[in-house]
């Protein structure tokens, strides 16, 4: 047999067999097989729309015993990974015989399906393997076959455009050009219309045209972080140059696009990746008309192809830019840059760097105003200009990891999708309804089995049926609103553009009376919605807030009159939370106003206080506190002990370790909390305790409202309220607490003694507040305030009344006074003095089954001495004693140091 190039015979294949094998290589390759068999292929032109297998159909032949068949086969080949991938011997011998059918027997340039199973049927060596592969295939008739093959028409698959006589070195370029393959033609598109206008990059694009008019160096590299609109630079030069609005030696150009993608797509043969690249390229110098190449993600290229060929894409490129025979327009970010392209200066000197800044709010603001008719045309909704310039500004204060305009594109347009999907979707407030009713009726058909239902229950099940009925027929009308402003809308929208009505004399009147009725609906839709609508008649500024809310978590909405309430009356709430620090608690509660109010540096944290004073004033309660009452829960408190990071690498544990050390990749324990909750509180509790080191971490945090982890990523901390802690001034606020100095003087006499321990550098951007040592009568109530959550466990768990006196309240002060601990101390005498005792004279009555109803405390000759009063059948027994008791017995009278001994220091 002729021995004919591999390349010259898979050239005979026409685009169906052609896309069968590349497709079958695919196969091959994720079966973890090394050879492309007769098995993979004919799957695929079995299953396929194609002559063979209108054949198949024709002769009524088995089709699924032929397809289970060949999937047996394949399932059979052993799985070998890492070997090369390689065509079965078998597979060149068909398509050899194929193209003898195809061109001596058929008299066809080229071989299509049909052929391939005429050669396997003619051919000994094909029919023997074929009978193994198939034995149904195999048993159809050659000449049967042949006889048929002329009713099936010849148009079933695409054929190539060669001319009959062409030779058998006929190149696969050019039976199926490259560039068509894995170029798209940017031009063609712009011309199409099919390109959205580009806004604000007027100076880029004509910085384009310089680079691309000069002598050498003439390749453009446009750098920039992702999403500021480096491949919509390509697409308005592309419109450019469609529109004639271009220099004459740039005028009639193609602008392709090189989808590298495409390029390695089942180029899984050793030299193929190569030699496709090296067609584009050469067809791209060939061209009578000029060709310039828009690379995207060039740093791509550096390494493409280089496993499986002789070298990567960026090798095959260089002598092409270096003639100058090629030009390229190239696209990455500044990381990738610096990563891959600039390491290779062979490759990155051909090139000329154009810097692709973020465009500023003025230029997003006009970029998004004209991407947003084709929002608003596409989802069938009118967006106001207010959403436009919320959906810049927004992006900007809450979304700092992405960069405009991209994130205000995707904001804009998932609100444009909210507003559309609510006129479909059934509202959640309805779902919610219709699941609590179902809940119970579950319920009390439960209850009706056990004998159980109650008349609460009837009612309230009736009240939940009333809301919903109510809520649906709200929502039925505010869809019929929404409809009719849809009307006014597409009314306004034919009068305003037809040009015929403009230069009628009533055309004035006509649209003055839409934008009334308009009015009229939209406020009667507003009217029926009030603060909670269901449904929306346009894209405005809340529903850009909504969008920003869902993403992040930060509550950008406007807020409800409760919210703003709650911000009002803070410091009364805080004080009933934190008792004795009006003037501390008063300071920090201005500052949280200002920040509601939007009044304060929009680049920092909300704010940034220094709480100094002795251990027990109530500094970490504040903390908690505040969570609670600006961010919802204590759970939105993150809190870090400043005494764990006493060394200097400790830094790598808030901001992740570096790269090459163990952890680099995990992210930091302070950053990545405040990436996944970026409203809320962080505590930072005895910085005076962590290394000087820390203090400078901080710096950028507390000036700029960012810190930037270990890999580079900057985490937003403008919308956190930070609460430092320190007990370092503690003796300078006691004694500054038994003087009558004014305010001034004392934060003065403070800031000198803290110089002792941070540096002047750290102390010039936090605001300290003293927290002074509690008077006798502050630890009374702080007493007072414990002993009611306890009494209030107690009623809720055990339905037991808890009864104290003042001498109860004395003692405890007094023994708090006696300590350098303040407050904490309280809490420990609780636990480890009353508690005990209580708890377990509960078990000894729930043992003799004689629960307790009422426990009167109080302090005699400084021990504890606790009265109980339990049930017996309907009666109240003053005095309880248990009938079985733990332990020595019950006791009643507790010495204050049973438990804790002679308590001085929280443990």
């Amino acid at each position: 047999m002729i021995s004919i190039k591999r390349s010259h015979l898979f050239s005979k294949l026409n685009p169906t067999c052609l896309k069968a094998i590349e497709s079958a290589t695919v196969s091959t390759k994720l079966h973890n097989h090394t050879r492309v068999t007769l098995a993979h292929w004919l799957l695929l032109l079995v299953d396929g729309d194609n002559r063979l297998h209108a054949m198949l159909v024709k002769q009524d032949a088995a089709l699924p015993r032929i397809k289970a068949d060949l999937q047996n086969t394949i399932s059979a080949i052993p799985q070998q990974e890492g070997e090369s991938l390689d065509f079965d011997d078998n597979v060149e011998h068909l398509i050899h015989q194929a193209w003898i059918q195809a061109s001596l027997v058929c008299n066809q340039n080229s071989i299509d399906s049909l052929h391939l199973l005429l050669a396997l049927l003619s051919d000994n060596h094909l029919r023997q393997s074929l009978k193994k592969l198939s034995p149904a295939l195999a048993s159809l008739d050659y000449h049967q076959t042949m006889s048929l093959q002329t009713s099936l028409p010849t148009t079933a698959e695409k054929t190539d455009a060669r001319p009959k006589n062409a030779s058998p070195d006929f190149d696969t370029a050019n039976t199926q050009p490259a560039l068509e393959t894995f170029t798209t033609d940017l031009t063609a598109k712009a011309r199409a219309g099919k390109l959205d206008a580009v806004i604000g990059r007027e100076d880029e694009i004509d910085q384009m045209l310089d680079v691309l008019l000069r002598r050498r160096q003439n390749n453009p590299l446009l750098l920039g972080e992702a999403g500021v609109g480096k491949t919509a630079i390509a697409e308005g030069f592309a419109l450019k140059v469609a529109n004639g609005e271009v220099p004459p030696p740039l005028q009639n150009i193609q602008v392709r696009v090189l989808d590298l993608v495409v390029l390695q797509a089942g180029a899984s043969m050793k030299g193929e990746f190569e030699q496709r690249l090296h067609d584009v390229i050469e067809q791209a110098i060939g061209s009578e008309i000029p060709i310039i190449l828009f690379i995207d993600e060039a740093h791509t290229l550096i390494g493409a192809g280089g496993e499986q060929g002789t070298g990567d894409a960026a090798n095959l490129l260089k002598p092409a830019l270096a003639r100058g025979e090629l030009k390229v327009i190239a696209a990455t970010t500044w990381a990738e840059y610096k990563k891959y392209l600039e390491k290779d200066q062979a490759l990155a000197r051909r090139f000329q760097s154009i810097q692709v800044a973020e465009p500023d709010t003025e230029k997003a603001v006009r970029i998004l105003t004209a991407v947003a008719d084709l929002l608003a045309n596409h989802h069938g909704v009118v967006i106001t200009d207010e959403a436009i310039d919320a959906a810049v500004k927004l992006s900007q204060r809450y979304i700092g990891w992405r960069q405009l305009p991209d994130k205000a594109i995707s904001l804009l347009d998932t609100a444009c999708a909210q507003v559309a999907g609510s006129r479909y979707k059934t509202p959640r407030v309805i779902q919610h309804l219709q699941q609590d009713i179902l809940a119970n009726q579950n319920r009390q058909r439960r209850k009706k089995q056990c004998g159980t239902v109650a008349v609460n229950d009837i009612d309230a099940l009736k009240q939940t049926q009333a809301n919903l009925n109510s809520t649906t027929q709200t929502w039925r009308q505010a869809r019929k609103l929404v409809e009719e402003i849809d009307q006014h809308n597409q009314t306004l929208f034919s009068q305003i553009t037809s040009e015929a009505n403009a230069l009628e004399d009533d055309f004035q009147t006509d649209t003055e009376d839409s934008f009334y009725a308009k009015r009229q609906a939209k406020a009667a839709l507003d009217a029926l919605q009030q603060d909670n609508p269901m449904i929306h008649d346009e894209v405005d500024s809340a529903a850009i807030a909504r969008v920003v809310e869902d993403w992040t978590g930060i509550p950008v909405t406007r807020q409800s009159t409760d919210e703003l309430q709650t911000c009002l009356q803070l410091d009364q709430s805080l004080q009933q939370h934190v008792i004795g620090q009006k003037t501390a608690l008063n300071a920090l509660c201005e500052r949280v106003k200002i920040a509601k109010a939007s009044l304060t540096d929009p680049n920092k944290p909300t704010g940034v206080f220094l709480l100094a004073g002795p251990s027990g004033t109530g500094k970490t309660e504040t903390a908690l506190a505040l969570a609670e009452l600006l961010y919802g829960s204590r759970d939105s408190l993150i809190t870090l002990n400043m005494s764990e990071y006493q060394e200097s690498h400790s830094v790598s544990k808030l901001k992740g370790a570096p790269p090459g050390y163990v952890g680099y990749g995990s992210g930091g324990i302070l950053t990545e909390a405040v990436r996944k909750k970026p409203f809320s509180l962080v505590l930072l509790d005895e910085i005076e305790k962590a290394h000087p080191d820390i203090y400078e971490l901080f710096f950028q945090v507390f000036d700029k409202g960012t810190l930037e982890d270990s890999e580079g990523r900057k985490v937003d901390f403008r919308n956190t309220l930070i609460i430092l802690t320190s007990n370092a001034a503690s003796d300078t606020v006691v004694d500054l607490s038994q003087t009558q100095l004014d305010s001034e003087t004392q934060y003065q006499r403070l800031h000198e003694t803290l110089l002792e321990t941070f540096p002047p550098a750290f102390l010039g951007r936090v605001t300290p507040l003293i927290f002074h040592p509690l008077t006798h009568e502050q630890l009374t109530q702080i007493t007072q305030l414990q002993l009611r959550r306890i009494a209030q466990r107690l009623s809720d768990n055990h339905q037991i009344l808890l009864n104290f006196d003042d001498s109860v309240l004395t003692y405890i002060a007094n023994r708090c006074q006696s300590t350098d601990t303040g407050a904490r101390l309280i809490d420990h005498l609780l636990n480890r003095q009353l508690l005990p005792v209580i708890s377990r004279r509960i078990i000894e009555s729930m043992v003799d089954n004689h629960p307790l109803a009422q426990i009167d405390v109080r302090i005699n000759k400084d021990q504890w001495d606790c009265q109980y009063h339990a049930i017996r059948g309907d009666q109240e027994v003053a005095n309880y004693e248990p009938t079985h008791q733990s332990g020595n017995g019950a006791l009643s009278r507790v010495p204050n140091g049973l438990f804790s001994g002679d308590y001085s220091s929280p443990q």
